[in-house]
């Protein structure tokens, strides 16, 4: 799905079927691991699956219209490197999870008593105004970064520490405050 969506055209799709092989393949090593107890399979298997992890990751980087940052020496290159890691794959994973977990609790919690008694719906599960700000925060913090990394100027590393470790913290107690309701 990376080539659609980043829309590249003449795109080979070689390297993907690489990738998916790698991931079944340590799939299919760590289930029978897990039913034979062979240690050496249960490795083998996480070597597999980071090993199409990583391809993944130098595919989709790869295919982002990043072009104009592999000039010589560009000191662009770590700010959007960060910005892609931190900001485009750990935002889209933690929006993913803030949408899963409530549904998979409800889920779990609530749908013998569907119909029967009065549950509670799925948007009472998170409160999306803190979303909203914990979203915010984090976006803000990586463009402060990426700016202090573009004008070379790591040491407010500090504070953006501060404000990840803030948001963080909030962000893990709004998901088991969903356990609680």
């Amino acid at each position: 799905m990376v080539p659609m969506f980043s829309l590249s055209h003449g795109y080979k799709d070689a390297l993907p079927k690489w990738i998916l092989g790698l991931f079944h393949g340590g799939i299919a090593a760590a289930i029978t691991a897990m039913i034979s107890g062979i240690l050496f399979l249960e490795l083998a298997g996480i070597l597999l699956i980071a090993a199409g992890m990583l391809l993944f990751a130098l595919l989709s980087f790869l295919l982002l219209p990043f072009s104009f940052i592999w000039g010589d020496g560009s000191r662009l290159v770590l700010p959007v490197l960060y910005l892609y890691l931190y900001g485009w794959i750990s935002l889209s994973l933690l929006g993913y999870l803030y949408k899963i977990v409530p549904f998979l609790w409800w889920t779990q919690k609530y749908s013998q008593e569907m119909g029967k008694t009065n549950v509670p719906l799925l948007k009472d599960l998170t409160n999306e105004r803190i979303g909203r700000w914990l979203f915010c925060l984090m976006i803000i913090r990586m463009a402060r970064y990426s700016f202090s990394l573009l004008v070379k100027k790591p040491g407010h590393g500090g504070c953006m520490s501060g404000s990840c470790f803030l948001a963080a913290a909030l962000f893990t107690f709004e998901i088991f405050n969903v356990f609680r309701k």
